[in-house]
């Protein structure tokens, strides 16, 4: 299991430029939980976290690198399930919106042409883009959770998920 990590906000105040994605009011700071709820969720596979109404995380960068792909549980948020997966986030002070997740990217950006995407799917379906941010957002029981840093992405990783259609991306 990754060791717990808290990480300092930083300032920069963008939020506004991208909407929904991560935002919330909460603490500044976050850090990764640790349990063993969690560690016994991980050791599950996607059907069988899914299947038992567990919610599966898959986190990816634009690098290809996954920073998250397994069961965390029955998280009542979004910003929960990161959390339940051990992965530190940092937030802007202004605006609450999570810019880096796994130490990814390595600090806050100042511009926001790439950030965290937030997506929702069911097994078997397609990404949906959350309308709300992590922090209000309530994870459906057997749902998967997906997050995707670029300028225009969809989660990769998880089995059997198909990139949202062209007029369901287009509202997002």
């Amino acid at each position: 299991m990754k060791p717990a990590r808290t990480i300092a906000a930083v300032t920069i105040g963008l939020c506004a430029a991208v909407s929904f994605v991560g935002c919330s009011s909460s603490a500044s700071t976050t850090s990764g939980a640790t349990g063993t709820a969690t560690a016994t969720a991980t050791a599950l596979s996607q059907d069988q976290c899914t299947s038992d109404g567990k919610v599966w995380l898959v986190v990816s960068t634009d690098t290809g690198k996954t920073l998250a792909n397994e069961c965390v549980g029955n998280p009542t948020t979004g910003t929960q399930a990161l959390q339940d997966a051990n992965l530190a986030i940092v937030r802007d002070a202004k605006g609450q919106f999570i810019c880096t997740i796994g130490n990814y990217p390595e600090t806050c950006p100042t511009t926001f042409d790439k950030f965290w995407h937030y997506y929702h799917a069911t097994p078997g379906g397609s990404w949906e883009f959350y309308q709300v941010g992590s922090d209000t957002s309530k994870p459906a029981a057997g749902s998967i959770e997906g997050w995707c840093y670029g300028s225009d992405c969809t989660p990769q990783g998880a089995k059997g998920i198909s990139a949202p259609s062209a007029s369901a991306s287009a509202s997002a």
